[in-house]
């Protein structure tokens, strides 16, 4: 991203008040205990946390689809896709999730009005990590795409 870019998506950002919520991420991490592998088997991790309007991020989003998809083991095995929907509050978990870097896609539910989003992230093995996703309303999402390619 050039330094023009960086700063119409700053400038962006500062206009709309949202300093604290990055548009380039729109996840927040943290790391607690969580269910882990235990005995001879693989070790897992969970992902847990919200999804929320990047404006206003007291505004819950249910029915948001939460998934990491299928990617091949070590063993070159397919790993099972962990999936679920965020309840009305926002809230998602997803359990057994085998350590490693993986993809954290949140697909809001059709017609809301909301943009995808996706986040590359590390599965910590014995930990919960805690996402907080913040998810841009389609007309916010072309605003800052039309800006980021108008130069």
């Amino acid at each position: 991203m050039t330094p023009t870019r960086r700063a119409l998506i700053l400038g962006y950002a500062l206009l709309a008040g949202l300093l604290a919520v990055p548009l380039a991420g729109c996840f927040d991490f943290s790391f607690g205990n969580g269910s882990g592998g235990g005995g001879n088997s693989a070790p897992t991790g969970s992902l847990s946390g919200t999804v929320v309007d990047a404006i206003n991020v007291t505004h819950p989003i249910g029915g948001a689809y939460v998934y990491v998809p299928a990617t091949p083991s070590a063993l070159g095995r397919q790993a099972a896709v962990r999936a679920t929907y965020s309840d009305d509050n926002g809230n998602y978990a997803l359990v057994s999730i085998p350590t490693g870097v993986h993809t954290l896609r949140v697909e809001p539910a059709a017609g809301s009005g909301y943009t995808a989003t996706a986040a590359r992230l590390e599965v910590v093995g014995g930990r919960d990590t805690q996402v907080r996703v913040t998810l841009l309303d389609e007309a916010t999402a072309g605003l800052v795409a039309d800006l980021a390619v108008s130069e």
